[in-house]
């Protein structure tokens, strides 16, 4: 697995960081169902998610898709699945290293959840199927789920089902397009609330496979909308907990490495037998998209001074006197009259407006640039080009390929403004892309026509030097395909203020813009948030003095009287005292 290890800023003043996390913490279980319709609930396919309760993005329908959000009657999932008999699915979907199989046990089987039973159940119960049973070479098989104790003496045999799952779901049409050799089926635009981005198509039901290659498995076609608020998460379902519900040897799923050649990271639903009746194909949604920015708001998002703030996609902090790599300093108290249980500084940074764009991605050449400190233009398409928006998704091994670009705007931006700004004409909030968090934003209602102290107590307390959430709320994050290397600019507008009662206007006041890019050098990844970091500088203004010593000049006079500005000594001369003066006088003896 690749991770982050370079990120090339141009910058002095201001430092933008980043840190990759999965979107992976607590998981959440749902129970599953135990009741079948026509087939007998012993044999019938039962299926169960596990989904990360911390998701922030979109997909098939639009809405953040987590566990509360897949259950609902727009999202659901849908099932592929391979019956391989007693093969693999490794073996199976190879033969003479031509793909000529396809997913004959379900396609696209829509999976909803009954919130009157609490349980996922096909959406269409006329489609529910049977799990084959397993049989012995060498005597009577009971079938009574206790496999371990039947007297067969010769060797047992297992019917193989491979699952391949992604959300939500999208319903297919007739419409056959071709995609990078891959026949592929289109989805309905219904699905896609009218937009042609989002889960566009998968490989047709009779499909075989990758012209010229060896794979049978399902590929989805997926285009990213330039819309933040259209953008859809495509999830990948995973191997979640089927160990305690099958039948003789637990069956973990296949890991996808074992699979292509080393391609993928996680185990997938792959060579599962029989389950026991209360069993069910249970699957860990991840997302299969990577995604930059974006925001929670949680304790410590800014409301005071805490060291535990969560790790929210886009924060703010103060570097006082650091060299742009590590965060801290210090700010000094403030000692006017405010009192609100926080602790107030006499310097307050707070932010105007802060704009993300995300329109370019680095080349291979780019990329070698950089990491190699040579010539490197921005302008140029040998090292920056269009970011591509498209791409096509194997729900076996979670590999992302043939990148494009579709369309010809795929500029995205965002920008975060303080409430009650003017933003298009506009105040009203609602149309703004994102709104700052009152403790860091410059607030509308401050002005510097009343040059008093009680204004400036008026302002938040501001960007500190512990990280600070910038958004006033949740916020759509940018969404990237997986192998690509973004570029995203940001640009930031603040203002520096410090009290000091002896200025006219009780404090001094600057207000400072910063535009820098962030390079990522390494391919971003499925399932990871980057998170920003804003790190802004402050440099104090530092004072030295020394006393330097008299010169020691000797007076020398001149003769004749020298010309005023000659440059020549001031002091004139009479007679024989040409250098020295005797007071009195001294008169020779004899």
């Amino acid at each position: 697995m690749k991770r982050m290890k370079t990120l090339s800023l141009f910058a002095a003043f201001l430092t933008m960081l980043l840190a990759a996390c999965t979107n992976e913490k607590e998981l959440l279980t749902v129970e599953a169902p135990t009741a079948g319709n026509a087939i007998d609930e012993g044999d019938l396919i039962k299926f169960s998610t596990y989904m990360s309760n911390s998701a922030y993005s979109r997909a098939g329908a639009y809405g953040a898709i987590d566990t509360d959000k897949l259950k609902q009657a727009a999202y659901g999932f849908g099932v592929f699945a391979y019956y391989t008999q007693g093969q693999t699915y490794a073996n199976y979907r190879t033969k003479n290293e031509v793909a000529d199989h396809f997913p004959l046990h379900m396609y696209n089987e829509q999976i909803v959840y009954d919130n009157t039973a609490s349980k996922w159940v096909y959406a269409d119960p006329r489609n529910q199927k049977a799990w084959p049973n397993e049989f012995s070479s060498g005597a009577l098989d009971d079938q009574n789920n206790d496999s371990g104790n039947d007297p067969a003496t010769g060797t047992t045999s297992r019917g193989n089902v491979s699952f391949f799952a992604y959300a939500p779901y999208a319903p297919e049409t007739s419409n056959i397009v071709t995609e990078a050799g891959v026949p592929m089926q289109q989805v309905s635009t219904s699905a896609q609330q009218g937009t042609d981005a989002g889960i566009v198509a998968f490989s047709r039901n009779n499909f075989n496979g990758i012209t010229g290659g060896k794979y049978s498995d399902v590929y989805l076609k997926y285009i990213l909308p330039t819309d933040a608020d259209k953008q859809v998460d495509l999830l990948w379902g995973t191997t979640g907990n089927n160990s305690d519900n099958v039948l003789g040897t637990s069956q973990p799923g296949v890991p996808t490495a074992d699979l292509d050649g080393g391609l993928g990271r996680f185990s997938v639903n792959a060579d599962l037998t029989k389950q026991k009746t209360n069993g069910t194909v249970s699957f860990l949604f991840k997302h299969t998209l990577a995604k930059i920015g974006g925001s929670y708001v949680g304790a410590g998002d800014g409301s005071d001074n805490n060291p535990n703030t969560p790790s929210n996609g886009l924060m703010a902090i103060l570097d006082i006197d650091k060299d742009g790599q590590e965060s801290g300093g210090s700010l000094q108290p403030y000692v006017g009259t405010k009192v609100d249980g926080q602790t107030e500084y006499n310097t307050k940074v707070t932010i105007n407006e802060i704009t993300l764009m995300s329109e370019k991605q680095l080349t291979d050449a780019g990329v070698a640039a950089i990491q190699n400190n040579t010539a490197f233009d921005f302008n140029d398409a040998t090292y920056v080009t269009d970011l591509y928006n498209t791409g096509l998704f194997n729900l076996v091994t979670g590999v992302w390929t043939d990148h494009t670009t579709t369309g010809t705007n795929n500029v995205r931006t965002q920008t975060i403004l303080p409430s009650g700004a003017d933003y298009n004409g506009s105040t009203d909030d609602a149309k703004k892309d994102a709104v700052l968090n009152a403790n860091v934003a410059e607030p509308t209602s401050f002005t510097t026509t009343e040059f008093t102290q009680a204004r400036y107590e008026e302002l938040p307390i501001g960007v500190t030097t512990f990280a600070k959430n910038v958004y006033a709320n949740d916020v759509q994050p940018f969404v990237f395909i997986p192998g690509t290397h973004p570029v995203i600019t940001v640009t930031i507008t603040y203002t520096v203020r410090t009290y000091d009662a002896k200025l006219a206007r009780n404090y001094s006041e600057v207000e400072q813009k910063i535009t820098k890019r962030l390079y990522f050098l390494d391919e971003i990844e499925l399932n990871k948030q980057y998170n920003v970091l804003l790190h802004l500088g402050l440099t104090t203004m530092k004072f030295t003095a020394t006393v330097e010593d008299w010169d020691a000049t000797n007076i020398t006079p001149s003769s004749p009287v020298p010309t005023p500005g000659s440059g020549a000594s001031p002091v004139a001369t009479y007679e024989d005292e040409v250098e020295h003066i005797y007071l009195p006088k001294n008169v020779a003896g004899n």
